[in-house]
This record gives structure tokens, sequence and C-alpha cells, in this order.
């Protein structure tokens, strides 16, 4: 009888063992649907500040509904402006994407769904639209550029979700941009043919982007007539593009906000910022005085900023890119031209 309970002991400690051993190898268990949670924690913010205590927060997959709504501040350790929110799946989704709503409002984030883990997701809403620009197109292509594109540009700190906004031209044929995304202060090339099927006019046309019904940027250029063609920004020829000079500014003035980049080592700059020879303000292939008169002359408000006098391209003619000329004039600092 001793002998039979002492192998019943043992018997016993090694099920609790095999038990222990299985508990640590499995990763959670498994919800009652068939995987296991995966937790989303976060601050929200609309138009960046911080929402109220109890603003509801609700997560989405391919435009469903997968969670019920949490109340941000509702939960240990949460501020008034976090939320704790946790989407159970009966299988792994397809696409791999969970999208967030701030009560009625999509967040501009999108995160993974990962099976069981916690995800640090901060969200943001922003009810004004972000400030996107159309930076440069090709209208007419040649050797070179193959196809037609429009680039945009997200000036904003965040990464901007296009689902809802359209592209469009003077035939007012939009198209849709649903299911992309702009990283902050990021490009991105649509292609026709595969972001958008009308044509771009070669002797002028007009490109539209808006969010909705809003328009957030427009460009008119060559010959068409938008009700005022003289400050029209200049056609692009075969192989060129027509950019934003300096890269990304705007004052909405598209002749002195656009100029033509010739296909060279110069010429179209799809995906990156707008070319010019750093120093050369004038852009007659050189860097000599008159660049650093020009120069001078634009920050004195005489001359509409240029892609060449923008010498660290970050968009505006200041001070530093007067000195960074001078220094090339005198020897300092080398300059490709």
């Amino acid at each position: 009888m001793r002998i039979k309970r002492k192998i019943s002991h043992q018997r016993v400690g090694l099920v609790i063992c095999i038990a222990m051993l299985i508990a640590l190898a499995l990763p959670a268990v498994a919800s009652a649907d068939g995987l296991p949670p995966c937790r989303y924690v976060g601050p929200a913010t609309i138009n960046g500040a911080y929402v109220e205590a109890n603003t509801p927060i609700t997560a989405w997959i391919g435009g469903t509904q997968v969670s019920d709504p949490v109340l941000t501040g509702d939960g240990e350790g949460l501020e008034d402006y976090e939320y704790c929110l946790i989407v159970e799946l009966a299988s792994a989704p397809e696409p791999n994407e969970v999208a967030f709503k701030i009560g009625d409002l999509w967040a501009n984030e999108i995160y993974p769904w990962i099976g069981y883990g916690r995800v640090t997701a901060p969200l943001t809403v922003t009810t004004e639209a972000p400030a996107l620009k159309i930076n440069e197109f090709v209208s007419d292509p040649g050797v070179v550029q193959v196809d037609e594109w429009i680039e945009l540009y997200n000036p904003e700190v965040y990464e901007v979700n296009l689902d809802g906004w359209t592209i469009e031209d003077g035939t007012h044929s939009p198209a849709l941009l649903t299911g992309k995304t702009i990283a902050a202060e990021d490009y991105l090339v649509l292609v026709k043919g595969i972001d958008f099927t009308f044509d771009l006019n070669n002797a002028g046309d007009t490109i539209i982007l808006k969010m909705g019904d809003t328009e957030v940027d427009k460009v008119t250029y060559g010959n068409w007539d938008d009700g005022n063609t003289a400050d029209n920004a200049p056609a692009p020829g075969e192989d060129e593009s027509t950019g934003r000079c300096p890269n990304c500014h705007d004052t909405n003035v598209d002749n002195l906000d656009f100029k033509v980049f010739p296909s060279s080592v110069l010429g179209p700059t799809p995906g990156e910022p707008n070319n010019a020879c750093p120093g050369d303000a004038d852009h007659d292939g050189d860097v000599d005085v008159f660049d650093w008169v020009k120069v001078q002359r634009i920050l004195e408000g005489l001359d509409s900023p240029t892609c060449g006098a923008d010498t660290d391209h970050d968009g505006d003619v200041d001070v530093f890119d007067w000195v960074k000329v001078r220094r090339m004039l005198e020897g300092i600092d080398p300059h490709p031209c």
C-alpha cells in the first residue's frame, strides 16, 4: 500500500509538471470565438487636443466594427484621455489592419492585428483637412518618364490616411485614393493607369486634390482657362516635370510657385524633393555673384524665391542660404554647378 501511494504521488507530480510546461508553451488562452485577444492602448487626440473622459473608441477591420465601444479613462491606471481596447477575432483578419474611430470620427492611424499581445496605439483625428500639396507632375511622358504621374507631399508631422480623398483633372473624373497613406513629411507618387485614369493634357490642365468635398490643393498649368490664365504654372515639355520651386513652396499663385524641371540630373524627381543646383539662384547653370545678389533680393522681398536659392531644400529661402552662396563664392564650400 505504501508503494502504491508513492507511485500515485509521483504520477500526480508528473501531471502537474506537464501541465505547467504546456501552460508556459501556450502564448495565451484563446477567446471563446477562437483566437487570442489583441489589446490596443494609448492616448486619443482631436486636432492636437486630448479628448475628454468617456469618449467612445471603437476598432474596425475592412469597414466592419470588431470591438465593443470602450470609454477613455475607463480603466485602472488610465488618464482621462487614454483608452484600452481589446479585439477578439474568430480567425486572422484580411487585411491585417485595424482602423479606429474616436466617437464618429476616423483616426488617422492604422495598426496591425498581432494576435495575442499589446499594441501601443496613439490615436489622432484631424477634422481640418491636412495641408497636402500637389508638389510635382509629369503630363507629357517620353523616354525617361514613361507614364504620367502626380506627386503629393505631406508637410504634416503625422501620417495622413487618404480614405475618402480624390484626385482629378479638368474633366472632373475623380480617382478615389482610399487605401493609401502618406507618411509624415513624405511623398506619394500617383501613376496613371494604376492610381488614376484621366489624361493630363500636354498644353494645359488643372489638377485638384480633395478630401471629401473639400478642395485641399489645386494647380492649373499651361493654357487651361480657369478664369485667370495669367497666373498659371508653366506646362512641362516631353520628359519634363513641373514642380514647386522651392520644394513644397506655396503662395497660392501657381506661376510663382512652380517651374519646369528639364529631363536631366536635376530634372523630374518623383518621390523626392524637387531639385535645382544648390546656389544657382538664377538657374543659369553656374554659381556666381549674380546668384548672391539674387538671394539678397529674395530676402528683401524684391524677387520671388527660386529652387537654386534654397540651398538646403527646406522649402524656404533664408539667411542661411545667403551665407551658403557666399561661402561657395569664396571657395569655402564646394558647389556642383
